[in-house]
């Protein structure tokens, strides 16, 4: 390796394609296709280092600083419509990356460079010591006031209200589903949402909506005026940041206990963050019978880990969600997250849903200081005891917030 001083910069420099960037910040994207990474954890990131050290907390539509990725062999070059979409809230320069045609091969003369992250953070695959796949160097969460300075960058952007209150009257009820190839499709969507109408049709107006094919401001305009939203675990779990103050979320979870740890814990580090910025809470629906999971046979029966399994060893898995068969190096990668999280779909009983549901709307009525409307207790009191362990709180509730006070 040989340094280049200022002149033989300037002699390699001759001939070549120049170009010149008053202010530029280097990022690295790391997880590029995946919205809830990147947008519900790297993206606050970005806002929380550039509001800390470069006084760049507020949406900006004549921001023109360069950011330029630095991702070694990127995933993605041809980022997603949402993409672009988030970083328009941050800079109005396209975003790049360093090879990129517009800067690959050119000397480009930069005016003020930024490069790194900064001491607090919200990834949690980057951000601390105490979580499965983190770094050893643990970062502070984001302070409470960079969240809600996040949240109203978002708001001046896409265009939603940060300041609005959950609905009581009446409250709208969003169940989401992805579509059956993506796995974690809700595969008995349409009867839950029969189920839900029926029995709380006097109390909340209930929908059922796929995201997909929604730009991010069609999705921030539907959430922000959701005051309860249920959902496989997955990728809408970055809606969160849309929802209007004290709103409720019930997350169902594919794997029943004791092997549900990983999916409750994206929802307890949310709720924690939104801790005094929006009352946000929410409820983990989690799954009480294997038999309600249904892997995606196509994809393991192309993977080689699934591949190596006997026949035993494949029918323990498929019968009982054994994950202990798979060898000890691959179980928690292939089987717990692998099969279990990233190609399985989901069936739920209706009667679970709709108690998960009353008991969310009572949640909602009691941060806002309301009485709820009679029957939603009934329903709950109609479950069995194991029917309502399958039902648990993230965290405990944070204080109410009054009305438009973000403390």
């Amino acid at each position: 390796m040989q340094p280049i001083t200022a002149a033989r910069l300037e002699t390699l420099a001759a001939g070549a394609s120049q170009d010149t960037m008053p202010e530029v910040v280097f990022w690295s994207t790391w997880v590029t296709t995946n919205y809830y990474h990147m947008f519900a954890e790297f993206m606050p990131t970005l806002h929380a280092t550039l509001c800390k050290y470069l006084g760049r907390c507020t949406h900006d539509a004549h921001a023109s600083f360069q950011l330029v990725d630095l991702l070694p062999v990127p995933k993605l070059l041809d980022w997603p419509a949402w993409f672009h979409e988030a970083l328009a809230c941050f800079t109005t320069a396209p975003y790049l990356h360093v090879r990129s045609p517009e800067v690959a091969g050119r000397l480009v003369r930069i005016g003020s460079g930024w490069m790194g992250v900064g001491s607090s953070c919200r990834a949690r695959h980057l951000c601390g010591s105490k979580v499965p796949m983190a770094s050893t160097t643990p970062r502070a969460t984001i302070e409470r006031q960079q969240m809600q300075l996040w949240r109203e960058r978002l708001g001046s952007c896409l265009g939603f209200d940060t300041q609005a209150e959950a609905s009581t009257s009446p409250p709208l009820v969003l169940l989401v589903n992805r579509p059956q190839q993506q796995a974690r499709h809700l595969e008995n969507a349409e009867q839950l949402l029969q189920a839900a109408q029926g029995t709380l049709g006097g109390v909340a107006n209930v929908t059922l909506r796929y995201m997909e094919g929604l730009t991010l401001r069609e999705q921030a305009a539907l959430w922000s005026r959701v005051s309860v939203a249920a959902y496989v675990h997955g990728a809408a779990l970055s809606n969160w940041i849309f929802m209007p103050r004290n709103s409720v979320v019930v997350q169902m979870v594919l794997r029943p206990k004791p092997d549900h740890t990983h999916d409750v814990l994206f929802t307890e580090h949310m709720e924690l963050d939104l801790r005094g910025v929006t009352n946000w809470t929410c409820l983990n629906l989690i799954n009480p019978k294997h038999s309600n999971v249904h892997l995606l046979m196509d994809r393991l029966q192309r993977d080689p880990t699934w591949q190596q399994l006997s026949g035993r060893q494949q029918a323990a898995v498929l019968r009982h969600g054994d994950c202990s068969v798979v060898p000890p190096r691959r179980r928690a990668s292939q089987c717990d997250r692998g099969w279990f999280t990233l190609s399985a779909n989901l069936s739920m009983q209706p009667r679970l849903v709709n108690a998960a549901l009353s008991q969310a709307l009572m949640q909602l009525y009691a941060k806002v200081g309301q009485s709820p409307p009679p029957g939603l207790q009934r329903l709950w009191q109609q479950l069995d005891a194991e029917e309502q362990s399958a039902l648990q709180r993230c965290t405990q509730l944070p204080p109410r917030l009054g009305p438009g006070k973000a403390r």
